[in-house]
């Protein structure tokens, strides 16, 4: 339902296929775009089995006519406990009423080509 769109990888391993999605929420109460990066990231911690942070970096996301701070960053997770685990890269961004998260999703197997492509999809993510 609140899935805007998602890009899937033409190449499936045996257990995962990479992809990039976009997920836009309504948000009750104005935030910050840095505010809903931790929110967001705080629910992976507890969402996810085996949750480790790999990187966080500070970064800047194009909103509307401005430049506005926000997280890119790299953790791995596992769905469920039986799950294979996934890394994950993921960008955030709120503009009005609304919040955005890009994430990347590529299994430990992946190419590196595949996990370079989705990295720098999440990176060029922005809101006009």
């Amino acid at each position: 339902q609140n899935t805007l769109m998602v890009f899937r990888n033409n190449v499936k391993n045996e257990n995962f296929t990479a992809n990039v999605n976009i997920l836009k929420n309504n948000l009750l109460t104005p935030k910050e775009t840095l505010e809903y990066a931790k929110e967001v990231i705080n629910r992976q911690k507890t969402g996810l089995y085996n949750y480790l942070e790999i990187k966080r970096d500070l970064v800047k996301i194009q909103i509307g006519d401005k430049k506005i701070d926000t997280y890119l960053i790299k953790f791995t997770g596992k769905k469920s406990a039986e799950s294979e685990m996934t890394n994950f890269v993921q960008i955030y961004g709120v503009k009005g009423n609304f919040a955005y998260t890009a994430t990347g999703a590529t299994s430990p197997k992946e190419s590196g080509n595949v996990v370079n492509l989705i990295e720098e999809t999440i990176k060029s993510f922005s809101l006009k």
